[in-house]
C-alpha cells in the first residue's frame, strides 16, 4: 500500500476520542498513515484533546454539520491512495491496517474487511481470507449474515478510486449504511479476514445509543437502497433490499413504542413498508429467522 489516510471525524468524544488516536498512531505498517481528524463543533474538551496531536494528525474544525459532513471533508482534503475511517469511541486492534494492507495487495480487491469486535485483543494465528464478488457481498450486507461484510465503515481499508462520484449522503443518520451497497456494487470484488480488527465500543451518549428523531433516518436509508437501479433491476438484490426495509421498518416501530413516540406519518410509513415485504420476508429462507417469525406472526395482523 503506497500511501493511506485515516479519517476520525468526532463530536463530544472527550472520554474516548485520545485512545482511539493512540490506536491508530501506534499501528505498525509499511506505510506512516495520513491521520485527518475533523472536530464536527465539539462542545466539550474534544477540542483541547486532539490539540495535542496536531505535530502527527491534521486537525480541521467545523461548525456541527454531522457525521457525513465531516467525512466528506475529510475525503476532500485526503491524499492517500487508500481510505479508513474511524469513529471517535472506537479503537483499532494492533496490526488493523498491516493485516487489511496485506489482504488487499494479495488479492488485488479495493475493498478489504474485518469483522468487529466488542474485546480490544491482537491478533493471533493467521486470519482466513475470502474474497466476495460484488453481488454477493450486498446480499450478505442486506441480509446481515456476515460479521465483516456489515454497513459500519469500522474494520475496513477502501481504495479511494471506489469514492469517485460517491460521497455519503449528508444530513442523514445511517450514512455508513446508505453508502456501503453503492461501494462493495462499485468495488467488483471485496476482500475479508476473518480476524477482528476493529474495536467496537458502546458509547451510551452517541447519537445511535439515544433515542431521537433522526434515528428515522434508517426508513429513508433503506428506501434509497432498495431504489439503486443496480438493487431495483436485480431480483436477487432487490429481495434482500426488501428483507432490510422489513428490518428497518419493524426496529423503528419497536423502538417508536418503546419511547412513547407518536410520529402518525413515520408509523404510517413502516406500516405501509411492512404491508408491502413482510410476505416476502415470510417465505425468503436467506431472511434471518426473527424475520420470518415477525412477518409470520404480522401476517395475522391487519396493516
Amino acid at each position: 500500500m503506497e500511501s493511506l489516510s485515516v479519517i476520525i471525524p468526532v463530536y463530544n468524544a472527550a472520554p474516548w476520542i485520545e485512545a482511539c488516536i493512540r490506536s491508530v498512531v501506534s499501528q505498525v505498517c509499511d506505510c506512516t498513515p495520513e491521520i485527518i481528524i475533523v472536530d464536527d463543533g465539539s462542545t466539550d474538551n474534544t477540542p483541547d484533546i486532539i490539540s495535542r496531536f496536531k505535530n502527527i494528525a491534521r486537525v480541521i474544525t467545523l461548525q456541527h454539520s454531522g457525521q457525513a459532513y465531516a467525512r466528506n471533508t475529510a475525503i476532500k482534503h485526503s491524499s492517500g491512495k487508500c481510505l479508513m475511517f474511524v469513529d471517535a469511541d472506537d479503537m483499532l486492534s494492533p496490526g488493523a491496517i498491516y493485516t487489511l494492507a496485506k489482504i488487499m495487495n494479495a488479492t488485488g480487491a479495493p475493498i478489504a474487511c474485518a469483522p468487529l469486535s466488542r474485546r480490544h485483543h491482537a491478533i493471533s494465528g493467521e486470519p482466513h481470507t475470502e474474497i466476495f464478488d460484488s453481488h454477493t457481498a450486498v446480499e450478505k450486507l442486506l441480509y446481515q449474515t456476515n460479521l465483516a461484510l456489515n454497513s459500519s465503515l469500522g474494520g475496513k481499508i477502501f481504495d479511494r478510486r471506489i469514492f469517485n462520484e460517491i460521497r455519503f449522503w449528508d444530513n442523514h443518520l445511517y450514512e455508513d449504511l446508505e453508502i456501503m451497497p453503492r461501494l462493495f456494487l462499485r468495488a467488483g470484488s471485496i476482500a475479508v479476514t476473518s480476524s477482528p480488527l476493529y474495536f467496537y465500543r458502546r458509547n451510551p451518549l452517541s447519537t445511535l445509543s439515544v433515542w431521537c428523531d433522526r434515528r428515522k433516518d434508517m426508513i429513508d436509508v433503506v428506501q434509497r437502497i432498495i431504489t439503486l437501479p443496480e438493487i431495483e433491476t436485480d431480483p436477487i438484490l432487490y429481495r434482500a433490499a426488501a428483507d432490510r426495509c422489513f428490518s428497518a421498518a419493524c426496529n423503528c416501530l419497536i423502538n417508536m413504542w418503546r419511547h412513547n413516540d407518536n410520529d402518525t406519518a413515520t408509523i404510517a410509513r413502516c406500516r405501509s413498508i411492512l404491508k408491502n415485504t413482510r410476505r416476502s420476508s415470510l417465505f425468503n429462507p436467506r431472511a434471518r429467522l426473527k424475520n420470518r417469525l415477525t412477518a409470520a406472526a404480522l401476517s395475522l395482523l391487519p396493516l
